[in-house]
């Protein structure tokens, strides 16, 4: 029989192509798991994009300051470049219907309001569609420079009582510091995790400062799903703002 085998004349060939098919086998079988794995990401991808239900921007140099002192909050490098298309949001299991986000550029030159409809999305990461036509002047951006603060409501014209952090360029694999962005109406602004010991936050020295002028910079427990922050204004003994919130995180 051997002799009709060349290739297989020794017990060494024969363990030489046995390897050889094995080795053959299993490379074939990572390959197909790997595809497989690839068209699954891909699919699960193109279903967490939210789309808006309501946007409005605007782009002008006399916006006024409004609303609340907590302009927006960061999960990610203060200096990561703005790219409008990758924007993500992580969203807890929870019964409210929207996501609402209010977008001001420190230079108080961009503003906008935007709604996404979250009614039966599941916990887990999103990325955020952002329809806007003024792309180029976003991307001269960092993020420090646009403040985003993004909580979920039952009517986005409530308080931001229960605030989701935001990513850009991509989702990280824990969340363990935040940095606030407020505008300090020229008072000491504080914060408390928590309900321990209040903290200092710190001013921002690079003008312009139109929208916001104070960062707090925040470390919050990476295990905990769920944080109580108080944050307040202080004019020597007067206290002329508080904000309760709970942020949510992976």
């Amino acid at each position: 029989m051997l002799r009709c085998f060349g290739l297989f004349k020794s017990t060494n060939s024969w363990a030489s192509m046995t390897k050889y098919f094995i080795q053959f086998f299993i490379t074939g079988l990572a390959i197909s798991v790997f595809l497989f794995d690839v068209s699954i990401s891909n699919i699960q991808a193109e279903q967490a994009i939210l789309e808006p239900r309501s946007f409005d921007e605007n782009m002008r140099s006399d916006i006024p300051v409004s609303g609340n002192f907590l302009k927006g909050i960061l999960a990610t490098d203060v200096n990561t470049n703005i790219d409008p298309n990758n924007l993500f949001v992580w969203l807890p299991s929870s019964s409210r219907k929207l996501l609402c986000l209010t977008v001001d550029s420190r230079d108080g030159i961009y503003h906008a309001k935007v709604e996404y409809d979250i009614a039966g999305k599941p916990e887990g990461f999103f990325r955020l569609k952002i329809p806007t036509k003024h792309k180029s002047n976003l991307q001269g951006y960092k993020a420090r420079e646009l403040a985003i603060l993004p909580h979920i409501s039952s009517t986005c014209g409530d308080s931001p009582g229960e605030i989701v952090p935001i990513f850009w360029g991509g989702v990280p694999m824990t969340v363990d510091q935040i940095i606030l962005l407020t505008n300090s109406r020229n008072a000491d602004v504080r914060y408390s995790v928590d309900f321990k010991e209040y903290s200092g936050c710190s001013p921002i020295n690079e003008l312009p400062r139109t929208a916001f002028d104070t960062e707090c910079e925040i470390e919050v427990p990476a295990s905990k799903k769920q944080i109580s922050i108080i944050l307040v204004l202080d004019d020597f003994e007067s206290r002329i703002g508080e904000i309760r919130f709970t942020l949510h995180k992976p």
